[in-house]
């Protein structure tokens, strides 16, 4: 039993507001719950709810982006409780739960809610799914959020649903919740007043950024949060200020997410001496850093974005969204006045809300989960906003080449093995595959790295990225081998190539020319079997042969940011499932030659010279191909008898009552070219349609009888009245000339034509 008293003592702003939230979850309504930070929702309302009639026996899930958020949410829930975690109130990540038969609230990071609609789409235990920091728009969010709207649809219309954000989109959620009940709190914050510090001219914007960072020092006695796009921004500002910092006595942190839980979590403690933190967008919501009493925000925002077009993500840093830099104003006023400084011109506009991660990010874990759901397409779930068909469709194709799929797009065994480990599907596969060949351990830890990004480690070859003992990677280390069962052992470098090519197929890469000498070492530049080129720098750029596990998509050629050597017995284990044998022609209008191929992808991997008529059908074909591909008939090989021909069968055909003219425009030739032209391929050596063929075709099309009547009806000379011998002009364009003197035709009453 919740006592009202503690919910009150809590003196929050969303207090006012609970009668409401009750009365639209009692009604069964899904709550869009609004609420400026410093309102309590996060805390507040899941207790709230916890002694409502609908939710006996039953659990409170609330959704959190972040594991930081997962760990100091269930923290401060339970210790208003006056428990430890794990007993009323419990978290959940892909990594450890602490939850017990006893707990009501899981707090849980998104992807948790995914597994456990795969395990039991009904969620039995589950009476309500809180979203919070919708705003953010994840795409396990946007994800959870369309299977609970079918769930609450088809299977559970008890199911309460609630969104919960500073900044909510109020317009789009309501497309997908139409019956949603809005409630709106004011938060508790403290003034913060607002400057916009743009850097003179021609100063880069890390140097911008270190110079507000020293005015800080002066301007204010509290707390600094600097706001930077990523690591390594954060690790250029802390260059520039670490001498300053130390001479005067400053204490100088980093928050980033690859930085270990107790490393981010002890920036959230009271410290004796003010700090200056400079992070990433790990700082901007749910959590308050203590004593901040001015933020300076440098205005960008760094994301991946996937191209369909190559498979390929691209690390993109733009302008923040007004909702993110609302955000991040707010750090600045939640312990007392603070002030925000924004290094941008006050004149600048910016987007009213961020991009939703489903339309700018690989789709392959969504599509995977909506195959295993039985849903076919986006169309069949409803979204807040629909995934893109490219990147739904590039995600199919992802899935195949996983075999996670089949060409029906069906799930098959490994896919459904795949979808029970509520992993990315490129993670799946290659533990999968590598417990297949005994190598789980090795397959493990370059999951655990690939999982935990290091923006730290810049080294290309990714096998000395397996190397570190960063605290993320171990505990995901042994999260995986956990799952598939394996006990911990040595990491085997040897099959690192192997495995990344199973993780990420189209990236297998062969090189097209190197090493070269560069100023940083060889450079070598390769083809990858997506049919994009890359380059790297380095030892690897002596590799023939690369599986790729990052790169840039870039505007041409890309650049690899790690990969592992693959070796020729590796790719052709790799090449088992994937590579397709075929034949391909060359040069088809002119010298035409046969090759037997093998091919992963756009990569050739075999290629042998054969006869023409080791495979007929191919060679048809490309030669059809080749004369469509130009315009008209202009791919044919004629001579100026063969136009001639053609030109008097079209005028009579046209007009003098000859054959069908239906048969003889371009349009029907080129479209029958397999009716009259194919027939009389040239099989022995030469050109495969030589000058002889084109006739030949051409009179066998016109038939024996009308070719009998030809010269008759549509003569090629004429005799003139004076004696002489005349040769008829038939233009393309249609009609008969004569060229000739008038002293020649004199005593013609009538044209013979």
């Amino acid at each position: 039993m919740i006592s009202s008293d503690l919910l009150k003592s809590l003196d929050l702003p969303i207090l006012a507001l609970l009668p409401e939230c009750r009365r639209v979850f009692s009604e069964n309504l899904p709550l869009l719950l609004t609420a400026e930070p410093g309102a309590g929702k996060t805390t507040v309302l899941p207790l709230a709810m916890l002694d409502e009639p609908w939710l006996k026996g039953q659990k409170l899930l609330v959704l959190e982006p972040r594991r930081l958020a997962v760990y100091a949410g269930a923290s401060r829930l339970a210790k208003l409780l006056g428990e430890l975690v794990g007993q009323t109130v419990g978290w959940r990540t892909g990594e450890e739960t602490r939850a017990g038969p006893r707990t009501r609230i899981e707090v849980m990071t998104e992807g948790v809610l995914l597994r456990l609609l795969a395990e039991d789409a009904d969620l039995p235990g589950v009476g309500a799914v809180l979203f919070d920091e919708f705003h953010e728009r994840t795409l396990p969010a946007d994800e959870g959020l369309a299977f609970c709207v079918d769930v609450r649809r088809n299977l559970r219309p008890d199911l309460r649903l609630g969104l919960l954000s500073a900044t909510l989109d109020v317009r789009a959620a309501r497309g997908v919740l139409p019956d949603a009940v809005e409630v709106h709190s004011p938060g508790r914050a403290f003034p913060v007043q607002t400057t916009y510090r743009p850097g003179r001219e021609g100063e880069p914007w890390i140097e911008t950024a270190a110079r507000a960072v020293e005015d800080g020092w002066e301007a204010v006695s509290g707390g600094i949060l600097v706001f930077l796009p990523g690591w390594g921004e954060i690790q250029a500002v802390k260059g520039l200020l670490e001498d300053k910092a130390q001479r005067r006595e400053e204490t100088l942190a980093v928050l980033h997410g690859t930085l270990a839980n107790s490393q981010q979590s002890a920036l959230f403690e009271p410290s004796p001496r003010r700090r200056t933190v400079l992070a990433s967008a790990v700082a901007q919501t749910s959590l308050t850093l203590p004593d901040v009493s001015l933020v300076i925000d440098a205005g960008w925002s760094r994301f991946v974005r996937f191209d369909a077009r190559n498979d390929l993500d691209r690390l993109v840093t733009e302008r923040e969204s007004q909702a993110d830099a609302d955000q991040r104003r707010g750090r600045a006023g939640r312990t007392g006045p603070g002030l925000c400084w924004r290094l941008w011109p006050l004149r600048e506009t910016l987007e009213p809300f961020p991009q939703p991660e489903i339309l700018r990010a690989d789709l392959g874990g969504v599509v995977l989960d909506a195959v295993l759901w039985g849903s076919g397409g986006p169309g069949q779930l409803t979204w807040i906003d629909e995934p893109p068909l490219a990147g739904w469709n590039a995600a199919l194709g992802l899935l195949e080449r996983l075999e996670a799929v089949d060409l029906q797009h069906k799930p098959t065994h490994l896919g459904r093995e795949m979808g029970r480990l509520g992993l990315p599907p490129r993670l799946a596969h290659l533990l999968l595959k590598g417990r297949q060949i005994g190598s789980g351990v090795t397959a493990a830890r370059i999951a655990a790295v690939l999982q935990n990004r290091d923006d730290s480690v810049r080294d290309a070859d990714f096998r000395r990225r397996l190397e570190g003992t960063n605290p993320g990677i171990e505990k995901s280390f042994q999260t995986f081998l956990n799952r598939l069962e394996v006990k911990k052992g040595a990491v085997e470098t040897s099959k690192v190539g192997l495995l990344l090519a199973w993780a990420y197929p189209e990236k297998v890469a062969l090189r097209q020319w190197g090493p070269e000498a560069g100023p940083q070492g060889p450079v070598s530049q390769y083809q990858t079997a997506g049919g994009r080129s890359l380059r790297v720098t380095g030892d690897l750029a002596r590799e023939r042969c690369l599986a790729v596990a990052e790169a840039d998509a870039g505007s041409g050629v890309g650049k690899i940011f790690s990969a592992a050597p693959l070796s020729e017995a590796d790719l052709a284990k790799i090449a088992e499932n994937g590579a397709l044998a075929s034949f391909e022609a060359e040069d088809i209008l002119g010298n035409p030659r046969l090759f037997r191929t093998r091919r992963l992808g756009a990569l050739v991997l075999e290629k042998t010279g054969v006869a023409l008529k080791e495979s007929p059908s191919t060679v048809r074909k490309a030669w059809l191909d080749a004369v469509r591909a130009q315009e008209g008939l202009t791919a044919l090989p004629w001579t100026e008898e063969s136009r001639l021909w053609l030109a008097r069968v079209r005028f009579w055909a046209k007009a003098r009552g000859g054959p069908p003219w239906q048969r003889w425009t371009v349009e029907t030739l080129r479209d029958e070219l397999e009716l009259w032209a194919e027939p009389h391929l040239n099989w022995d050596n030469g050109k495969l349609f030589p000058e002889s063929c084109l006739m030949d075709a051409l009179a066998e099309r016109l038939g024996w009888d009308w070719s009998q009547r030809l010269d008759s009806a549509v003569p090629r000379w004429i005799v003139l009245p004076s004696g002489g011998r005349r040769k008829l002009d038939y233009p393309e364009e249609g009609g008969c000339c004569l060229h000739v003197k008038l002293t020649e035709v004199l005593g013609w009453k009538d044209t013979p034509l």
